[in-house]
């Protein structure tokens, strides 16, 4: 299994525990909408560059997709756990860091009871 794989996995795994009623998938580019509240964990980049002559550090960037088709106050709330929960944090050793480097909330057109969060998250690793 790929570091990028493994980071992903844990992500997930995290978020599946903290947060057990969301369905939450993994996607490369977009997210998953539903009838009830959906998670989504986009991997979007990843760039590398060198800490020490022979040390490759990955950085990843993630997109965490909340929606709620019926309540905006739910997302709202989620998107405050889901920044607890990985904000600064080492993925258990799977990561050196990551970091929660913005929120973005939005609604959908037409709809103004969805909600819908996007939770930018950078993941820094040893390749």
């Amino acid at each position: 299994m790929s570091k990028r794989v493994e980071v992903r996995d844990t992500i997930l795994s995290w978020l599946k525990s903290a947060f057990p009623d969301i369905a939450w998938s993994t996607m490369h580019k977009g997210a998953q909408r539903g009838s009830s509240i959906t998670g989504s964990l986009v991997n979007d980049r990843i760039s590398y560059t060198y800490d020490t002559k022979n040390s490759l550090v990955a950085k990843a960037e993630y997109y965490i997709i909340l929606i709620d088709p019926n309540n905006m106050d739910t997302v709202d709330a989620l998107a405050d756990g889901v920044f607890e929960l990985l904000d600064s944090d080492d993925l258990d050793g799977v990561a050196i860091e990551s970091y929660v480097r913005e929120v973005i909330y939005g609604a959908a057109p037409q709809k103004a009871d969805a909600g819908a969060v996007m939770l930018r998250y950078e993941v820094f690793y040893y390749v």
